[in-house]
């Protein structure tokens, strides 16, 4: 992670992914869609801090647990935050599992999040015209009509 150039970013805010969750007992966790300040930068031992400034929840971060920053808000982590209350914690995602804040979604909230991000679903592709369809001659000799 480029210290130098994330410190130019104080006070921005950011979205981060995996999107954050909310685990709370009793209940299924759901993703924490709240706003994230990058409110400190400390250079010498490699750590930043988010904010949440409607909720006061405060989140260090160390060097390793940042994948990178993609323009224009995006800090990308390697573990899944985990807000429980009033704490937040850092879980491992495991290897080719979703995240929790992606597993829970439905279809249409995970498209939602993905076109926020910049992304986009595939092109659906054209139906052949009929005139290219190959029809198979039926066999008269078949028992069997369909």
């Amino acid at each position: 992670m480029n210290f130098k150039h994330i410190e130019k970013l104080v006070g921005k805010l950011v979205r981060v992914f995996p999107r954050p969750v909310l685990r709370m007992p009793g209940r299924p966790p759901v993703p924490w869609d709240h706003v994230l300040m990058l409110y400190q930068v400390n250079r010498q031992e490699r750590w930043i801090e988010l904010q949440n400034p409607a909720t006061g929840h405060i989140m260090r971060l160390w060097g390793d647990n940042v994948k990178g920053f993609t323009r224009p808000d995006i800090l990308e982590l390697r573990q899944q935050l985990v807000v429980t209350g009033a704490a937040v914690e850092l879980e491992p995602i495991p290897s080719g599992e979703a995240d929790a804040a992606t597993a829970g979604a439905s279809p249409e909230e995970w498209t939602e999040f993905i076109k926020e991000q910049g992304g986009h679903k595939p092109p659906r592709q054209p139906e052949p015209p009929a005139t290219r369809i190959i029809r198979v001659p039926r066999d008269p000799k078949s028992p069997t009509e369909t």
